[in-house]
């Protein structure tokens, strides 16, 4: 019951962040330097705040350092607003030395992003710290994770899910990612919501045992582990007949020779499984007052 209501509180608190009611705790990544790989920040898409300068060679008074404004253009002296989201660096160049041509003989153009943007995430579920964070332009989707302190042992990285914007969302199976150290072909976009879910690791034991209930799944863990967990068997439990439910399959699990010292029989457990121990059937019949089997038998005669 306590795992469904904190699933319940994180749905709420992702939906809340979605539609903009609720502000995490900002918790920041450095910015990237000068020093990231040219190749990366060749491929960066400037945005609004980002602050870029502009230089044209032997044209000082036309030179400038501009910051990319929310409609995304940025302006310029003879050329006006011009737009420069969606554009990377080496686009943006180019788009102004044509447009330059207009009152320049063969203009040549540089752009160069002095001040990054701050682009936000929010990292959510299984990691160390969960939170929003800043999110630079060429961090990979590992790099994000590991910001956030990296994930729990508790977490799923299978089931990954991008959440984006009120409709869309994209699962990830991070786990080839981390176990190569290959970042996925998935780039993070500002507003992006990262959840990394809860794995399922938890084992059921029902019936005749002191304390049924669910509990935490342990690697390596038989059926002796877990009846010991349980507190052992009650006095009306009838130890030849368990089971294990393991998706469609009903496995049939012997604790009398289990407590006998069969390792054979000692079954390993699964994430999932439930384990039942039936009530005995004699010790039903041995707690019915005797009159009434009589009289039970004397009618079937």
């Amino acid at each position: 019951m306590l795992v469904l209501k904190m699933k319940r509180t994180l749905a709420l608190k992702v939906a809340a962040i979605l539609a903009g009611a609720i502000v995490l705790p900002a918790i920041l990544i450095a910015p990237p330097s000068s020093a990231q790989p040219a190749g990366a920040l060749e491929s960066y898409i400037l945005g609004p705040g980002d602050t870029i300068e502009i230089a044209i060679y032997g044209e000082a008074d036309l030179s400038r350092t501009v910051t990319v404004k929310p409609d995304g253009a940025v302006s310029l002296p003879l050329l006006g607003e011009v737009k420069a989201a969606g554009r990377t660096t080496t686009q943006l160049a180019a788009d102004l030395a044509k447009l330059y041509t207009k009152y320049l003989r063969q203009p040549s153009v540089s752009v160069t992003v002095r001040e990054f943007r701050v682009d936000r995430i929010y990292i959510l579920g299984q990691v160390i710290r969960p939170g929003e964070y800043q999110l630079r332009p060429t961090a990979g989707i590992l790099e994000v994770v590991a910001s956030a302190g990296g994930p729990t042992i508790r977490a799923d990285l299978a089931k990954v899910v991008v959440i984006r914007g009120r409709t869309e969302a994209l699962q990830l199976n991070l786990l080839e990612a981390f176990a190569t150290s290959r970042n996925l072909e998935v780039k993070l976009l500002a507003g992006d919501v990262l959840f990394i879910p809860e794995t399922d690791n938890r084992i059921v034991v029902l019936g005749q045992v002191n304390r049924p209930g669910a509990y935490q799944m342990v690697e390596g863990q038989r059926v002796s582990d877990l009846v010991a967990a349980a507190g052992g068997l009650t006095a009306r439990a009838a130890p030849e007949r368990g089971f294990i439910v393991r998706a469609a399959e009903q496995i049939p699990v012997d604790l009398k020779k289990i407590m006998a010292g069969d390792i054979e029989a000692n079954v390993a457990l699964r994430p999932g499984d439930m384990m039942v121990v039936p009530e005995s059937q004699n010790r039903i019949a041995s707690s019915v007052p005797s009159g009434v089997r009589a009289r039970s038998t004397s009618r079937k005669g």
